[in-house]
């Protein structure tokens, strides 16, 4: 017999305010889930209510009772048994995914059933109307990520893009009555480039808006307050952006393999005199020493920088005043001009094999 108590609204009530949003959050990605994976015609109320595993099983007699010798695959071709079967099991696993939740929340003693979400929901009208909200947001939402990862051919799943609302509804959320900022139109794209820019993809912000044709003061004011409200942002593991954005360097370009670890080994070399810039540049600055010590010429360096969307002086400046005038070596004046003194440079510090591309 279950010892464990009923779950009610005057207990999710009775959480504090934070908590009871970091819950409804929590159970808002699972209902998202949901409508991602069914479609057509979905019913919440209707998935938590329905007993599928009777149905699932009442469905298997009603096949086998005329025709007892079906086999598994002979079953399974029956798409009403598959759709029992599927949401069978996908209940348990948002049952057990909700248990962990619950554990999470202090919830531990009680009960945790499918019906903890109907309850979050109704706990008090505000959240309700939230939630309502959410869904909507959602679906006007999704245009705009789908637009932006075709523009940008970048690959793309369910998973990713429920991650990437999540941020968004983040967010969109903490912004309270700024209109300006809740702009939909508006706040959507800053959005997806900041959710992009933390995963390592290779975009920038000046591709971003000459790619979706928007107003540079209006984004980067947008991008500014949307950092204040979700600091973590700050927190992402540029090293990773930067060797992602090299690895789409060399994909681009069909640089060998050989670039590939060379250019690994000039960042490890000098991450710490370039990582203060922005990610692109220092990709792009680590690319072009890689080619400058390699003798790649078949491409010309602003290509490269056209790429990353900064010109080539930006490097210039890299390599003059973050490289050179730190270590103290005289003789640096530009790329071109000093192609000898950076190859010097470069195979003093690290073991360049001859391949070249």
């Amino acid at each position: 017999m279950n010892s464990k108590k009923l779950i009610s609204k005057t207990v999710l009530n009775s959480l504090p305010a934070v908590q009871f949003n970091e819950l409804f959050q929590d159970v808002s990605r699972i209902i998202n889930k949901l409508k991602t994976r069914y479609t057509l015609n979905f019913s919440l109320q209707e998935f938590i209510d329905t007993d599928y595993t009777s149905l699932f099983q009442n469905r298997v007699s009603a096949l086998t009772k005329p025709y007892p010798d079906l086999n598994y695959e002979d079953l399974n071709r029956d798409k009403l048994l598959r759709e029992f079967r599927d949401k069978k099991d996908y209940k348990i696993k948002i049952i057990e995914k909700l248990q962990e939740i619950g554990k999470k929340y202090g919830l531990s003693e009680y009960d945790i059933t499918l019906n903890l979400i109907s309850l979050i929901l109704e706990a008090d009208s505000k959240k309700q109307d939230v939630n309502l909200s959410y869904g909507e947001l959602l679906s006007e939402f999704e245009p705009f990520y789908n637009e932006l990862m075709a523009i940008f051919n970048f690959p793309s799943s369910p998973e990713l893009k429920l991650e990437c609302y999540d941020l968004f509804q983040n967010i969109h959320n903490k912004l309270k009555v700024e209109r300006f900022y809740k702009n939909l139109k508006k706040l959507s794209p800053v959005v997806i480039f900041m959710f992009l820019k933390m995963k390592g993809y290779n975009i920038t912000m000046k591709n971003l808006i000459h790619q979706i044709k928007l107003d540079e003061r209006e984004v980067r004011r947008l991008f500014r307050r949307s950092i204040e409200v979700y600091p973590e942002y700050l927190k992402k593991n540029r090293k990773l952006i930067v060797q992602n954005q090299i690895r789409s360097i060399k994909d681009t370009f069909q640089f060998s393999e050989e670039f590939g670890r060379t250019s690994e080994a000039i960042l490890d070399k000098f991450w710490m005199l370039l990582g203060s810039t922005t990610e692109s540049v220092v990709a792009g600055t680590v690319c072009i020493l890689t080619m400058i010590v390699m003798d790649i010429k078949n491409h010309p360096i602003s290509e490269i920088c056209d790429s990353l969307g900064f010109t080539q002086s930006a490097v210039n400046y890299q390599i003059k005043n973050k490289i050179f005038e730190k270590l103290h070596i005289p003789g640096f004046k530009t790329i071109t001009s000093s192609r000898e003194l950076i190859k010097e440079l470069i195979k003093k510090n690290i073991d360049i094999k001859k391949t070249k591309t």
